[in-house]
This record gives C-alpha cells, sequence and structure tokens, in this order.
C-alpha cells in the first residue's frame, strides 16, 4: 500500500485526530504486507533521529508520534545520510521552516 499525506501547519484538533485514524487503519487492511506513507506532517517538534518531541506530553505533535510508534511504523529517508530537510517558506505569517521529506 502507498499512501501520500499533506498535513497543514493549521490543521485543526478534529484533522489531527482523523490523520491519527488512518494511521491506526493501516494495517488494519487485509493481505497488505508493506505500507509506504509519504507526505508532510509538519510536525517541527518531532526529531525523528533521537526519538524525541520538543512539545508537551498532550500536544499534537507528541499524539501524532505516539500513533506513529504504537502501530510500529519507522521513518525512513531515501538519503541514508540525511534523515529530514529543513526548508524555509514565506508566507502570510512572515517565514516559517518546516520539515519535509518523513517516510514511514
Amino acid at each position: 500500500m502507498i499512501g501520500l499525506c499533506y498535513r497543514s501547519p493549521n490543521s485543526s484538533e478534529d484533522n489531527n485526530r482523523k490523520l491519527r485514524e488512518q494511521i491506526a487503519n493501516l494495517k488494519s487492511v487485509e493481505r497488505i504486507t508493506h505500507i509506504l506513507v509519504m507526505g508532510g506532517f509538519n510536525f517541527s517538534e518531532i526529531d525523528w533521529v533521537s526519538g524525541t518531541v520538543n512539545a508537551d506530553e498532550n500536544s499534537e505533535p507528541q499524539k501524532f508520534y505516539d500513533s506513529v510508534q504504537d502501530e510500529f511504523l519507522e521513518q525512513n529517508n531515501m538519503n541514508s545520510c540525511s534523515t529530514e530537510r529543513q526548508e524555509t517558506y514565506q508566507t502570510s505569517r512572515g517565514s516559517e521552516t518546516i520539515t519535509a521529506g518523513l517516510y514511514m
């Protein structure tokens, strides 16, 4: 199974909950033995290298990280020398840096 997802940095709590539910449902599909999910999840608080979340225990980034861990998914990256890429974009609110390139 191959999936693609984009989560807006301004995603609502309800959308975040639905994303976590979709992640939990990935492995329930019969006869699926390999799963690849690619996307921009925009949780800059998550450090996938160290396995830490720089946010409160009940924060959306922590809930997302926990849901990925609960399903035994792991981050993979096409470039084994680098796990993530930081990119800065100009938005209506000014300059924002996001983490790009999460593959599970």
